[in-house]
């Protein structure tokens, strides 16, 4: 079973499930949300947070909840000191994609909240030409986004990179996340576009943990940051270059890397953004 974040008692926040639906073939899913509690914060629903706060729900499998990608997010915008802050939910499973999440019900997850975001990442290989963009990912991201723009939210794609184990180049994975990106009007987090960058300038940057692409706490912090650029369009050049989530989890790269990796995210969502205004 795919294992939701646990924050720890460090912000005074505690972890709710809010729903578990097992589906046939033994995947289980687990939509948990963060609650602030007690002195260590506001309650999360006054009216003060609502408008000091972004929702954002992230709807994945592994890439996702390895190493705490929403709450690495989370914890780098409050050392960025912003204002709104980033407060997650998530909605995950082990090798699940877009399709498998539908028929689970996550769009119920999406009708639930006023998210301000919500973040879409499709299994790493289906997005390929050769395997099943057209008849898994593009149909299925767009039966997301009608329910995602029903409730005024902004679908936010999570561009993933190509995998160890793959031979296909990293643009046939860029190119069908920033075509549907445009398709639709959403905005995208192009962390794979980032990967490529950081590996150009740093070849021995550990970013993969496993054979199927799985990140490393390093990669997860390369992620963050290309998040962080694609939902405050400021960029993460200058922020620590190790952040603590509410798990108490330490996720970062080395002082000498953090300036290559922050860049190169940086840099990534300035020529997603610049591909995706061409006509």
């Amino acid at each position: 079973m795919a294992e939701p974040t646990q924050p720890g008692p460090s912000r005074g926040r505690t972890a709710e499930i809010l729903g578990l639906v097992v589906l046939i073939g033994g995947l289980a899913f687990v939509l948990y949300k963060f609650a602030v509690r007690g002195d260590a914060g506001r309650k999360a629903e006054s009216a003060e947070d609502r408008g000091h706060v972004l929702k954002v729900l992230f709807i994945g499998n592994s890439y996702t909840y390895v190493n705490d990608l929403p709450g690495t997010l989370e914890a780098l915008a409050k050392a960025a000191g912003e204002d709104p802050y980033i407060q997650v939910q998530g909605f995950t499973a082990v090798g699940a994609n877009l399709k498998v999440h539908w028929d689970s019900g996550a769009a119920t997850a999406i009708r639930d909240t006023d998210w301000n975001f919500v973040v879409l990442q499709e299994r790493s290989l289906i997005p390929l030409e050769s395997v099943d963009r057209d008849t898994l990912f593009f149909p299925y991201a767009r039966k997301f986004h009608e329910v995602i723009k029903a409730r005024r939210a902004t679908a936010l794609f999570y561009m993933t990179w190509t995998r160890p184990d793959s031979r296909a180049p990293q643009e046939n994975v860029t190119r069908p996340y920033l075509d549907i990106t445009r398709e639709l009007g959403a905005r995208v987090a192009p962390a794979g576009m980032a990967l490529e960058l950081v590996l150009k300038r740093n070849p021995n940057f550990k970013f993969y943990a496993d054979q199927i692409g799985q990140p490393t706490p390093a990669g997860t912090y390369l992620v963050a940051c290309t998040f962080f650029a694609a939902i405050y369009e400021k960029t993460p050049v200058g922020l620590p270059a190790t952040v603590t989530t509410a798990a108490r989890q330490a996720i970062g790269v080395s002082r000498d890397e953090a300036p290559v990796v922050q860049s190169a995210a940086w840099e990534a969502f300035l020529s997603s953004k610049a591909r995706l205004n061409e006509k």
